[in-house]
């Protein structure tokens, strides 16, 4: 394929980055999106055209540009792209090998990765054809071929242990023969078994043997491979033998007495081991934890408890017996639905309550119970001891609710589970008082601090055009509030009058200025608030950062 083929690549590759962002990147809070077909056909056509263009300059040994293609392509594809990297880099071992055992090693590693590479298309469902790179195998399969038809057929005897048991000793043996017999001496010759291999050279009758401790596993055979890779004179050959296992393999019944529970319940377990072996070692795992009971006679039902965890939805239980030399381990695995213990929740507080005072509720839970329950008020919450199924709690209605009905309510936390709501009528002064004479009156009164009122008078020529109470506080907090409202009154040429409450005027220099000076002043008004209302002891620091803010 021609370079210039692919000067369109740039192009593709912002098409496709958009349309695979189009598809993974979905909104937190959307679960699944539906794209249209036609969509969804038009973002598998542009992977699938790109991943032939990789295909492609792979055929034409193109490698360079294909290894670039790879580093460059989604990484939603990662498998894909980990198989094609391995099937270059064995593509090019093969064609730079010089020796004939050196092309038949990367000749089946090649087609090795090409099959996992069919898998992984059809899998991802891309529209990609391989009959470029099988074209490409074939030739080399062709040159291959031919050097063999001139070399020396050669033939492995292979001899194994027939039978034994997990953990025993094997031992292969063979010879490495030409076609017609003779002995091939000292000669390296590659045995394969449970993933390992091993090499052995003949001696000098061509013979072999090798001796091997198995693993402690519990299959039923095992497969033993022997194979000569290729020289300049002898052709390569392979052969294959069985290692059949032998042991007992015991069997676990186990119930559980119920299912279903509730978190912290505790449910009976029984089991019984059925096999040959005594003094049997069980392990019960449950929920990242286990435990271990040892000396299990077989055929003996035995019981046990389990403490149902913190954390609800089905649960596995795996009962499992470890093995003894030829007794293998057996397993079985139980599920449990774990849930909240269901509670009843009554309680009683105030008809109406005040914002910013506090209220008292009481309540019941039944069955009774010792925990904690969760009264929420607004945004505010209170996390209240229940003892013996009663609790009190003394919260202060929020000063940010709005006048009316408010609910209140109060739910029962693990290993209980329940909430009832109620609704009480919410008494919020700010919303009748202004921020004028009779709204100060009140914060000279709560907060009994002195403040001095002095009267200015604006004159234009002879007339008097309008005058402002200008008020010198003592209380930094409101201090604060009143410089943050003289530079927001000479930002938006919005006054600030004796009838607005400062909710009102709040609301009313809303997108008059810029988000983050709004968003200060409206903190800064919350903590004036809570200061003028409910004499509350606020944070200077906040104070003093929210007022930089409003005034830069």
């Amino acid at each position: 394929m021609r370079k210039d083929a692919l000067l369109s690549l740039p192009m593709l590759l912002i098409i496709l980055s958009l349309a695979v962002i189009a598809v993974y990147q979905q909104p937190v809070p959307v679960k699944e999106i539906h794209l249209p077909n036609v969509v969804v056909r038009q973002i598998n056509q542009i992977v699938s055209t790109y991943y032939q263009y990789v295909i492609n300059n792979i055929s034409v040994e193109n490698f360079n540009l294909a290894l670039q293609m790879v580093s460059n392509a989604p990484s939603q594809y990662s498998d894909l792209n980990s198989v094609l990297f391995a099937l270059i880099l064995y593509l090019k071992s093969l064609l730079n090998s010089t020796s004939l055992g050196s092309k038949e090693y990367y000749f089946l590693k090649t087609n090795e990765s090409l099959s996992q590479l069919k898998n992984l298309i059809e899998y991802h469902s891309l529209n990609v054809t391989l009959t470029p790179l099988y074209s490409l195998l074939n030739k080399i399969y062709v040159g291959i071929s031919q050097q063999e038809s001139e070399l020396i057929k050669t033939e492995i005897q292979l001899n194994v242990t027939n039978s034994t048991v997990p953990g025993g000793n094997i031992t292969i043996s063979g010879k490495l023969l030409t076609y017609n017999g003779t002995p091939l001496p000292f000669y390296t010759v590659y045995i394969t078994l449970l993933n390992k291999q091993y090499s052995v050279i003949t001696n000098s009758t061509g013979s072999f043997e090798l001796n091997l401790t198995l693993p402690q596993i519990y299959v039923r055979e095992i497969e033993v491979t022997a194979y000569f890779l290729s020289t300049n004179i002898y052709a390569g050959s392979s052969t294959t033998a069985k290692v059949f296992l032998n042991y007992y393999q015991p069997e676990i019944q186990a119930t559980l007495n119920q299912t279903r529970g509730f978190i912290g319940e505790k449910l009976a377990l029984n089991f019984e081991l059925k096999t040959i072996s005594t003094n049997n070692t069980i392990v019960i795992s449950f929920f990242n934890s286990s435990y271990t009971i040892t000396d299990v006679e077989p055929n003996v039902t035995y019981s046990t408890i389990i403490t149902l965890p913190n954390v609800t939805g089905l649960q596995s239980i795996t009962v499992a017996s470890l093995p003894q030399g030829n007794i293998a381990p057996a397993s079985v695995k139980l599920t449990v639905n774990v849930t909240y213990f269901p509670a009843n929740i009554s309680f009683q507080s105030p008809g109406f309550v005040i914002a910013g005072l506090p209220a008292n509720i009481q309540g019941y839970i039944t069955p009774k119970f010792n925990g904690e329950v969760l009264v929420t008020i607004g945004n505010d919450k209170y996390y209240t001891h229940v003892t013996d199924g009663q609790f009190s709690v003394s919260a202060v209605i929020p000063l940010t609710l709005n006048s009316g009905n408010t609910p209140i309510s109060v739910s029962a936390l693990p290993p209980y589970s329940g909430t009832i709501v109620k609704s009480v009528f919410v008494i919020n002064v700010l919303d009748f008082v202004p921020l004028g004479v009779v709204g100060y009156l009140t914060y000279y009164a709560l907060s009994s601090r002195t403040v001095e009122v002095k009267r200015e008078e604006k004159k234009e020529e002879k007339e008097v055009v309008g005058e402002r109470k200008k008020f010198i506080y003592t209380d930094p907090i409101a201090l604060a509030y009143y410089q943050a409202l003289k530079a927001i009154e000479k930002i938006t040429n919005e006054e600030m009058r004796d009838h607005y409450t400062v909710r009102e005027y709040l609301n009313i220099v809303r997108g008059k200025i810029d988000e983050n000076k709004y968003n200060a002043f409206s903190r800064l008004t919350y903590l004036f608030e809570l200061r003028v209302y409910g004499n509350y002891a606020l944070d200077l620091a906040e104070v003093n950062e929210l007022l930089k803010v409003i005034m830069s």
